[in-house]
């Protein structure tokens, strides 16, 4: 028996290259067309910072720009900036390193803002052309006129430092989380193929009893953003690398929704910055739920699209709702595409009615959801690559469902999570859970209490489209995130597709961004209107508008110093629940030894536990206690039971700790101690089974019938003449009882097929692995088995005709054709 990789040249390498094409091609046309979208965004006239009488989505603020700042004006702002000095020269000798570092930072850049003038202050440019010559303002001038580079250096700046502690890029330290370890496979498996063969497989066997590589639920390897990473820096880094382009990417993603909603530099900064320092964010990552916690980072884009779609219905904003939708699909998990589908819904309902700005009337907005629908259509085809075999094959995927076997959760104890920077400790005090922490409470209580005062003064109706939803979805999350109460299991056994949701309080995470929202809307409308009327025009300065100026100074300073700080609070997340973690590599030495003595053959290892999967990925070993979250059926049985492989694998990796008494005890279990194998803590930790039947056998048809019981070493004819090439297996005979079965250890899933010398034949279900019956004329054959996913096929040719279609929209090639058909008239006159 031989484990053999395929070459670059054999079909199998040729049709995983054009999959990879395929996905490669759909990529190809969303980037071209959003750079274009991005070249023709100059085109479009926007509305300035200063805009105040837009809508929201325009400015949230409802006051009259100044004509001209009374006298007082310039020396109220130098005390207002002199206050806020020293109160962060305050927090910076009193907080610890980390914090007075991003202080110093926040500190630094702010400083620039002020003199450039950007958040206000006119007399400093005066003082500037006073003290230099007129051919150093330009610099100047390009600031003012560039405040969002600004802003995005700021946040990457700001970023930088909060993350400065997992930037160690050793190959010795991987990131925490016990999880992280066999949620990777799909992207490392790839990406070791691709380095040894030059291709994709469309079969991973190296989990449980193999499952698709394309096709898995848990597999994220269509996501460029994801899996271009780990291609390029490998196992270690690469999830790294992958973890620093999702920060980014949520960052930003924050600051466009709040570009989107038209808010300040106040706003945009502030939601930037708390929902990259989210605890359902940095409390996922640092688990280790590496496609749950990335898919996050494409929410905001996706409500960014939507927001545009809705209001603006330009082909830039359908094109971003298709493509982040379409990522955040692509990403290995659907677990928070649910909720934020039920987000966009909520949002689409309170922009259905509208008031046209010419008429003044309400009417439905028609065009709105015509956007919606054709970003829908695109992203269904640009999808249709992962959701049509999952969609065909769902009744085969097997994944714990939610059975609510414990009391629900206070609603009060899951709420005030968004607010509170530790877990929920009344049960199940899991960190990745019930970390939730976005906004402190005091800043939340104080933006609440100063936007009731100032109701009257900022008006509601620009910003209660959204406002609005937002504070329904924070509460209904909660409520969801409760977990077993009357109406949570009302709607798991009405709808029992909700049951693959499960540890509900996750829910807490889609809530937390309309925390941050609603949070960022209303501190840029309370610092804007402060602001302002710090530079309100009035007739002369008398004492009243004097003190009624000190009063707004105040308020402005305060409210920009409460939110700087609780900004660092909720950064400090980071630290809080993400680090990196040492490989001890040293333990792995036993299967080193192993796959020494057995350099060529497919070996099947028990693993200690779900928590040590590395070293198999690198020797190509199957780990066969498998995704314990996640495991293909196979087909239903066309001879004998599930119960018949219900037996364990040749070899095992115990002795050294693990999730349940196997790893302690692997006697207890029919393993004796491989002679020679490496010693650890006083114990042999590799053992082999001889009982356990082999990888390829051959058994008699009435041993395997329904009620037999499992398969043993004793009840099987081992088969070593075969070769396994990754997604297909090569299997000579010369002897064998005729008529008797042909077994391997690989899972019967849709697309397997099967030939003997040549001919076609159709598979067999052994309690759900792959068999097949061998000829009565007892004659030598050669059997293959090799996977060939239909459905995966038809769902990329849907995806490739959708991404040239979608890259023809966004190019507008519609425009262009037309163009080209149209005759000069000069030409025709001539012609005449």
């Amino acid at each position: 028996m031989r484990l053999s990789l395929p070459a670059k040249e054999t079909s199998q390498s040729n049709r995983s290259l054009w999959v990879a094409l395929t996905f490669g091609a759909m990529l190809v046309g969303a980037l071209v067309g959003s750079v274009v979208l991005a070249a023709r965004s100059s085109r479009r006239s926007r509305r300035s910072e200063s805009d105040l009488s837009a809508p929201l989505l325009g400015t949230p603020v409802d006051v009259a720009a100044p004509t001209a700042p009374i006298a007082s004006a310039p020396h109220l702002k130098r005390w207002i900036y002199l206050f806020i000095f020293v109160v962060c020269t305050a927090l910076l000798l009193s907080v610890p390193r980390a914090e007075a570092n991003l202080l110093l930072a926040l500190m630094i850049v702010g400083s620039v803002g002020i003199a450039s003038g950007r958040w206000g202050q006119p007399d400093v440019e005066v003082w500037l052309k006073r003290v230099r010559p007129a051919s150093q303002t330009p610099s100047l001038a390009w600031v003012r006129q560039h405040p969002k580079l600004i802003e995005i250096s700021i946040i990457l700046l700001t970023l930088f430092i909060a993350t400065g502690h997992i930037r160690d890029w050793s190959p010795e330290l991987r990131l925490d989380g016990a999880e992280l370890s066999y949620l990777l496979n799909s992207g490392i498996v790839a990406s070791d193929m691709v380095h040894r063969t030059g291709s994709i497989p469309l079969w991973n066997p190296f989990m449980g009893s193999g499952e698709p590589l394309i096709e898995s639920p848990f597999s994220f390897i269509l996501n460029p953003l994801m899996t271009i990473p780990i291609y390029l820096q490998g196992p270690v880094n690469g999830p790294k690398l992958a973890m620093f382009i999702h920060i980014v990417m949520l960052s930003l993603g924050g600051w466009a929704l709040a570009d989107r909603l038209k808010l300040h530099s106040p706003g945009r900064l502030l939601l930037a910055l708390l929902l990259v320092g989210s605890g359902g964010f940095t409390g996922l990552i640092g688990k280790g739920f590496y496609q749950m916690g990335l898919s996050l980072a494409y929410v905001p884009w996706v409500f960014t699209g939507l927001l545009g779609a809705l209001h603006d219905r330009d082909r830039r904003s359908i094109s971003l709702l298709a493509v982040s939708s379409t990522l955040m699909i692509f990403a290995g998990t659907y677990w928070y595409v649910l909720p934020t589908a039920i987000g966009a819904a909520l949002i689409t309902l309170f922009a259905l009615i509208r008031r046209d700005p010419a008429t003044q009337r309400r009417g439905f907005n028609l065009r709105g959801l015509w956007s919606l629908f054709l970003a829908t259509v695109l992203l269904t085809g640009l999808s249709a690559v992962r959701l049509l075999p999952q969609i065909v094959h769902d009744r085969l995927l097997f994944h714990p469902r939610e059975f609510f076997d414990w009391q629900p959760f206070p609603f009060m104890g899951m709420f005030e999570q968004y607010f509170k920077p530790v877990t929920y400790t009344g049960t199940m005090n899991d960190q990745a859970i019930f970390f939730q922490f976005t906004l402190p409470l005091v800043f939340a209580v104080y933006l609440l209490v100063v936007r009731l005062a100032l109701r009257r003064q900022i008006s509601l109706r620009r910003s209660w489209r959204v406002v609005v939803p937002g504070l329904i979805l924070m509460v209904f999350f909660a409520v969801w995130a409760q977990g077993g109460t009357p109406l949570i299991h009302w709607l798991y056994f009405q709808f029992q597709l909700l049951m693959q949701w499960r540890f509900t309080s996750r829910m807490m995470a889609a809530g937390a961004l309309w925390v941050a929202v609603i949070a960022a809307i209303w501190f840029d409308e309370i610092v804007v209107y402060a602001w302002l009327r710090c530079l309100a025009a009035e007739k002369r300065a008398d004492v009243r508008t004097m003190a009624a100026q000190t009063v707004y100074g105040i308020l402005l300073a305060v409210t920009l110093v409460a939110g700087t700080v609780s900004t660092i609070d909720v950064l400090h997340n980071w630290r809080r629940a993400v680090g990196l973690f040492p490989l001890y590599s040293y333990d792995w030495q036993p299967l080193f030894y192993l796959r020494a003595q057995h350099p060529d053959e497919f070996l099947s290892v028990r693993t200690p536990g779900f928590f040590r999967y590395e070293p198999f990925y690198q020797l190509l070993v199957r780990a066969s206690f498998g995704n314990p979250d996640y495991r293909p059926l196979g087909l239903p049985s066309t001879i004998g039971a599930e119960q018949l492989w219900e037996f364990p694998p040749e070899y095992a990796w115990g002795g050294v700790g693990g999730s349940d008494d196997f790893a302690y005890n692997p006697a207890d279990f029919g393993y004796e101690p491989v002679e020679g194998s490496v010693e650890h803590l006083g114990g042999e930790i590799l053992w082999h089974n001889v009982t356990a039947p082999s990888y390829a056998f051959i058994v008699a048809p009435e041993r395997v019938t329904a009620d037999s019981e499992p398969l043993d070493r004793a009840a099987i004819t081992p088969v070593t003449t075969f070769e396994h090439r990754i997604e297909s297996i090569a299997i000579h005979l010369d002897r064998y009882p005729p008529g008797y079965l042909l077994a391997i250890q690989e899972v019967a899933y849709p697309g397997w097929r099967a030939s003997i010398n040549g001919q076609e034949i159709q598979p067999e279900s052994l309690g759900g692995r792959l068999a097949v019956y061998l000829p009565i004329q007892g004659v030598p054959v050669d059997v293959a088995f090799w996977y060939d996913p239909v459905w995966l096929y038809r769902g990329a040719a849907i995806t490739l005709i959708s991404s040239l279609l979608f890259a023809a929209y966004s190019l507008r090639l519609g425009r262009w054709l037309r163009r080209a058909r149209r005759v000069n008239p000069e030409i025709l006159a001539d012609k005449s």
